[in-house]
């Protein structure tokens, strides 16, 4: 959601600022089922596995306009992890109507340690996990509306991860 990119303070490794979130689906979609052929058991995305975050414009990224740092709290805190909707709210790319899934955040319980296979992905390393649009703002908020062209417009799902 670029238009709201003047309100995060933090991003995800390889991200642009603001980005086009779409166009970047295809950075953070990863397949940690290996459906379609997929033998790779990283728990992240090939772009996501170093430690890059961009402290200053690229320019040989035209859209791109303002760095895009990690995120940083102290225990106690909170942050709200945000991502778009994409009609998977509520809409009929939901599975179904109604069941948009989870979104689980691990950690490796250390600062600087990260989780790097998917049988990392334990209950050990689980933090928190909520359903994909627990907290979010769907737009229009008709409940029979289930599709975009009936007028179903998702415009933002975040998390409240608490530290």
């Amino acid at each position: 959601m670029p238009w709201f990119a003047d309100l995060c303070h933090g991003w995800p490794r390889n991200k642009q600022n603001p980005g086009d979130w779409i166009d970047e689906t295809n950075h953070y979609l990863w397949d940690l089922q290996g459906a379609a052929g997929n033998k790779d058991t990283h728990a992240c995305h090939p772009d996501q596995r170093s430690p890059t975050y961009r402290l200053a414009p690229d320019p040989n990224l035209p859209n791109q306009k303002n760095p895009a740092p990690m995120a940083t709290a102290t225990a106690g805190a909170s942050l709200k992890l945000m991502f778009g909707g994409n009609g998977h709210s509520r809409g009929s790319n939901a599975g179904g109507k109604g069941d948009p899934g989870k979104v689980a955040i691990y950690w490796a319980g250390e600062k600087e340690k990260d989780l790097v296979d998917v049988s990392d992905l334990t209950p050990d390393t689980l933090v928190q996990e909520n359903g994909f649009s627990d907290e979010s703002f769907a737009f229009p908020a008709d409940m029979n509306v289930w599709t975009p062209p009936q007028g179903l417009v998702d415009k933002g799902n975040w998390q409240t991860l608490h530290l």
